[in-house]
């Protein structure tokens, strides 16, 4: 007898499930205990909008709320700088960058970039099409390698990009691997 699917989780939800349960597992296995986010260096990372930029920035303060600094500074097709996580040493925030929102070319890259705001680099300009972009990326625990989710389209109208999978590169953005890969119904 056929199931009528009630009840069940579609496919989709699951392995997008999974795949973020890893992402969170790798987070989880180097999260500071009780530091409120801070790294290794006692500051915390965070995002939010720059009134006069209209753009999403990152930000670090220290843990008193003192010491606000701006990290980041979106160019003209970049709008959002968001999903920070600090290198397990303290010396490096992996975070994504949205670029052209709204329009065909629309992409997410994760970028790397020092704690005082300099050496800027996206660590995945090999997605092009048809990958559609890289986001949620932690650090490993020891700081060698990057585990993300990426999307690969083109995507159709009527549901989810073709594959969603979980990568891991390492932590200068070379040997970029799949580890899993869904493919919807």
């Amino acid at each position: 007898m056929a199931r009528s699917g009630v009840g069940r989780l579609p496919s989709v939800v699951v392995v997008a499930l999974v795949a973020f349960a890893a992402v969170l597992a790798v987070a989880v296995a180097h999260a500071p205990s009780g530091t409120g986010g801070a790294s290794a260096n006692g500051r915390i990372v965070f995002q939010r909008v720059d009134p006069e930029l209209r753009k999403v920035r990152l930000y670090t303060v220290r843990p008193n709320g003192t010491d606000l600094r701006a990290l980041t500074r979106p160019g003209r097709n970049e709008d959002i700088d968001s999903q920070p996580d600090w290198s397990p040493d303290g010396t490096k925030i992996l975070f994504r960058r949205f670029t052209n929102p709204g329009r065909r070319t629309e992409r997410t890259d994760l970028y790397v970039i020092d704690r005082n705001g300099r050496g800027l680099r996206n660590l995945t300009p090999g997605c092009v099409q048809p990958c559609l972009g890289s986001e949620e990326g932690e650090w490993s625990p020891d700081g060698r390698q990057i585990a993300f989710v990426r999307a690969i389209g083109p995507i159709p109208e009527d549901g989810p990009p073709p594959i969603v999978g979980l990568f891991l590169m390492n932590a200068d953005g070379s040997n970029v691997r799949q580890i899993t890969q869904l493919t919807p119904n």
